[in-house]
């Protein structure tokens, strides 16, 4: 039994399609600035608006899409 309820935020989630996308822009930019760590990556990918900049989840979640 959980004691939290749903959240009264709505996020919108980024469809199938924006993740692939997502995806191939992270590859190419760990391929432009090779060898690159994932803070790098995740720095060029706000610089490129690929991400807005940095909270904790969308760091979280871009680290373990370039992980």
């Amino acid at each position: 039994m959980s004691i939290y309820g749903p959240s009264p935020i709505k996020r919108a989630r980024r469809t199938r399609v924006e993740l692939e996308s997502l995806d191939i822009s992270l590859a190419s930019i760990v391929e432009e600035i090779e060898p690159a760590t994932v803070r790098q990556v995740f720095y060029q990918a706000v610089v490129r608006g690929l991400v807005p900049p940095k909270t904790r989840a969308k760091a979280t979640s871009s680290c373990s899409a370039v992980s």
